[in-house]
């Protein structure tokens, strides 16, 4: 505790691995067929180097760069590019939305395929609406619920429309070319088929947009037909001509989803008219109730502007209402966007680099902007929520959250949360501990409120372990400790199995192979809290069950290989199949082979030492999936079978350290960064996952990476920029520098902390909360001897 690192590593496990010499330099990439492929990690590293590198950054100097004066004066929301990630395979929304907000105000398309989960792909043209709820890079598809779209138009005579849903499409606008503008809080676009536009920002809880028509009609359509799921009932209240309310159930991804809404408009309402699953109404009463709804709103013609502010609650219209009128009090459009412009550059200014280049700072501050949109603000303004069992809870002194993609942002999303907004990670934490009250288990996957199960493991551990372990303050020790006890002892995904063989059986769970490794690393943090606890029974409990790990391995090809129950190797095996009925989600046997995060210097003696090791690092990188190409199509940002587009990569470029050949970490880092990063829409090589793609790059241009990020360490990389300053909550400054940087010279030489050479490739949280300098010595060629001394 009180931010001193957590390390416990396992002895040399020499019994559970004797490498035959055969396989020293041809390992089989498909077991099932019996092949060989020969492979010369270095050389395809380096050709890696050569390849990536000019396409990108020549094109970026060319095009991106402008020399920039001063540039600690200029305001740091400027280089925010919403747009980034919204094309390609990043599933982000290019919308308005406050630093962990609850709203997210953005346009929405109609969903044709995987990469509109966001409500939103590039280079689509076609907008629908403006809904009030949105995922950001995520996976799957849910919320956009509470749409409005303006419109010239009237109600189309239809007999039936997309089998009675999305009939907001009726009203669709085209996208008038450079008309849409996206910064930090706010969005903007004209129609080309109407010429109306549309401006969105938001506060804290409340959506408040501005459409400013030409001459002619005004109308908006208030659209309930769910996009992200089922519908299961909904209501629309015009309770008079400035005020609707009302109500829209689903369910979808988020079971149970309850959003109550309240909208107040500037303008007087000269006539309105509902449809229901695309039939309009002829009722002349103001509510109606079902599914599917849809409220016209026409307004007096030529009142050029119409401004609308929106919020919701989980609880009741009454919070909706409650939510609104204590967010937004008066109706200056320009006042709110300025202060969501505030926000953003308060929550930025952790973080000033000094840098003259656009396309890198862009890069790093859209992805800082992006790691700072989920988790969303669930509680209302009076700290009440609805949780999954329908019951209504009360948050005290805390805000409550929800869009916890966990299997994703343990890896460096939350850490980079306790540097840069620990205040945030104790409500975070007590937002899971209190889910644990309500439900009896730590948040696995949560969205709306409820629990999706989406991923595996219980990922709340390792955020909870690492926020105890810095010393994160506010945080229920004891409590979090009963809820760790009680979250492992609940048969999730196998768990039963994995407490009892100590693996979880592929033939009773497909990817238990991938499972079983995500359990013992949480069993690894599980075993931090109760060292801190005091309680060592319990810690030598859960420390031994983390460092079975070699029970997944199979010495025959010193990989991870899925395990029947009775305790033989699943044959035939495909080493670089992907998927669960390979054994693994998301990454194949040697990806997952690697992610021994909690026990690198065990893994290393369990691969045959730090020459076998580092071999088998270089044909991870080298390989090449010859057999199974047709099978990767969900995996990008490829280098050899090293998949960045998947996190249980992202903290394998930084193994090499551990077996002091830190050059080569130094040069994948730079690759990845320049190669797989950048400033146009397809900037983010796979999905951003609610932040966790967009945190790789900002630890990785730091020159930092929590390998294990529930010890309270960062491993050294290679740093993206000359002067970094971190300005920290407690009001101390940690300064990183890097001297004689430049595009050729990212090799480290040299690691100076506080005026003494650092002596070892990793430094501690606490180090930098303190305060200090971290001073990188940067050279065009690899430093052999640095760190080369295992004195660590």
């Amino acid at each position: 505790m009180n931010g001193e690192p957590c390390i416990e590593v396992s002895p040399f496990i020499k019994k559970y691995f004797s490498p035959n010499k055969r396989n020293e330099y041809k390992l089989f990439t498909s077991m099932s067929h019996n092949k060989f492929l020969p492979f010369n990690a270095i050389s395809h590293i380096i050709y890696l180097q050569f390849r990536f590198l000019p396409l990108f950054g020549l094109l970026s100097l060319a095009i991106m760069c402008q020399p920039l004066m001063g540039q600690t004066t200029k305001k740091l929301t400027q280089y925010v590019k919403p747009f980034i990630g919204t094309g390609g395979h990043g599933h982000t929304f290019p919308g308005a939305v406050m630093p962990f907000g609850m709203v997210q105000f953005s346009p929405d398309q109609i969903q044709t395929s995987w990469d509109y989960c966001s409500g939103y792909h590039y280079p689509d043209k076609q907008i629908i609406g403006f809904s009030i709820n949105h995922l950001s890079g995520t996976g799957g598809s849910d919320l956009m619920d509470i749409r409005l779209q303006p419109t010239n138009k009237d109600f189309i005579s239809i007999d039936s429309l997309w089998n009675g849903r999305n009939t907001g499409h009726q009203f669709f606008g085209t996208i008038k070319p450079l008309s849409e503008v996206a910064e930090a809080g706010y969005y903007a676009v004209t129609y080309e088929n109407s010429n109306i536009k549309t401006e969105l920002t938001t506060s804290k809880r409340v959506g408040f947009s501005k459409f400013t028509f030409p001459e002619g009609k005004q109308n908006i359509a208030l659209d309930l037909c769910y996009f992200g799921g089922e519908p299961d009932g909904a209501m629309i209240h015009v309770v008079n001509d400035t005020l609707i309310t009302g109500y829209s159930f689903s369910q979808g991804w988020a079971k149970n989803h309850k959003v109550y809404f309240a909208i107040r408009l500037s303008q007087p309402l000269v006539s309105y008219q509902f449809s229901q699953n695309g039939f309009p109404e002829k009722s002349p009463s103001n509510r109606i109730k079902g599914n599917c709804l849809l409220a016209l709103l026409r307004f007096k013609s030529n009142n050029n502007s119409v401004l609308a502010k929106v919020s919701i609650s989980s609880v009741s219209i009454a919070g909706a209402l409650n939510n609104l009128d204590s967010g937004i009090t008066h109706w200056n459009f320009d006042n709110i966007k300025n202060k969501a412009d505030e926000a953003w550059e308060k929550e930025l200014k952790h973080i000033v680099i000094e840098s003259d280049n656009q396309s890198k700072l862009q890069i790093f501050y859209t992805a800082y902007y992006h790691n700072l949109i989920h988790p969303s603000l669930y509680s209302d303004a009076d700290g009440q929520f609805r949780a999954e069992d329908d019951a209504i809870y009360q948050a005290h002194n805390f805000d409550y959250y929800t869009v916890f993609s966990l299997w994703d942002t343990y890896r460096a999303t939350h850490p980079f949360y306790t540097i840069v907004a620990p205040n945030r990670v104790s409500d975070f934490v007590k937002t899971m501990l209190m889910h644990y009250k309500i439900n009896g288990m730590l948040p696995v996957w949560t969205l709306a409120g409820s629990e999706t199960w989406g991923m595996h493991g219980n990922h709340s551990i390792p955020v909870i372990a690492d926020a105890v372990c810095k010393g994160i303050e506010g945080i229920d020790t004891a409590l979090a400790i009963k809820a760790v006890e009680a979250s492992l002892a609940v048969n999730y995904k196998s768990m039963g199995y994995y407490k009892s063989l100590g693996y979880v059986p592929c033939n009773k769970q497909p990817d238990g192979a991938g499972i079983s490794l995500e359990y013992y690393f949480d069993d690894w943090c599980a075993a931090q809290l109760f060292k801190a606890a005091g309680n060592s029974n319990e810690f030598n409990t859960h420390l031994k069950q983390s460092l079975s790990y070699p029970m997944q391995f199979n010495p025959k090809y010193g990989l991870v290989q899925p395990r029947n129950f009775d305790g033989t190797f699943q044959e035939p095996f495909n080493a670089i199949g992907m998927g669960s009925k390979y054994g693994f989600t998301e990454g194949d046997a040697w990806q997952y082979s690697f992610s021994v995060q909690h026990d690198v210097n065990g893994l290393v003696q369990l691969m045959g030492g730090t020459k076998r090791f580092d071999e088998k690092l270089d044909s991870l990188f080298s390989l090449q999936n010859t057999v199974n190409p047709g099978e990767v199509l969900d995996v990008t940002g490829i280098i050899g079978l090293y998949a960045h587009g998947n996190e249980p990569c992202h903290h394998i470029p930084y193994l090499y350290s551990y077996v002091q050949k830190h050059w080569k970490t130094q040069q994948l880092v730079k690759t990845i960064r320049d190669s797989l990063y950048t400033n146009q829409r397809d900037g983010i090589c796979g999905n951003d996952d609610c932040g966790q793609m967009s945190a790789w790059y900002l630890f990785s241009a730091m020159g930092l990476y929590p390998v294990n990020p529930a010890n309270g360490v960062y491993d050294i990389g290679t740093p993206a920029f000359d002067k970094l300053t971190i300005n920290l909550d407690n009001g101390n400054v940690f300064e990183i520098t890097a001297q004689n940087l430049s595009s050729s010279n990212y090799y480290v030489k040299k690691v100076v902390l506080n005026g003494k050479a650092l002596n070892k490739p990793f430094i501690n949280h606490s180090e930098i909360t303190k305060g200090g300098k971290l001073v990188f010595e940067m050279s065009n060629k690899p430093n052999f001897k640095l760190w080369t001394e295992k004195n660590y």
